[in-house]
């Protein structure tokens, strides 16, 4: 496993973690640092899709207000495009139903991932 890939986990924990605190500025630090280490992780490692995945999702499901959202299709697009290149079967199935039911693919796309 790649420090960038380790490095992107740390941040989704982050993320996760955000969920739980009452303080909404303890709430907003966590979301901000758990963002940062996502952002250094696609960074550092922009082609791995594993990476992408995780902040593709992320973009996907935070609530608009936060304004995380400026990756969506840039992500979505480097996971359509780099399928045949993902060796981990469980990995692709996962990519696979999540874009199709992200609501961020269009009918063409939804067709290629089939």
């Amino acid at each position: 496993m790649s420090y960038s890939l380790i490095l992107s986990y740390k941040g989704l924990a982050l993320l996760f973690e955000a969920n739980f605190p009452l303080n909404p500025y303890r709430k907003f630090a966590c979301f901000n640092k758990g963002k940062a280490l996502l952002k250094q992780a696609v960074k550092k490692d922009p082609a791995n899709a594993e990476i992408r995945f995780l902040q593709f999702c992320v973009q996907t499901n935070v609530p608009f207000f936060l304004n995380y959202n400026s990756k969506i299709n840039e992500d979505k697009l480097l996971l359509l495009n780099c399928r045949s290149r993902i060796n981990d079967e469980e990995l692709k199935q996962l990519i696979k139903n999540s874009l199709i039911k992200s609501g961020y693919c269009n009918t063409e796309e939804k067709m290629k991932l089939l």
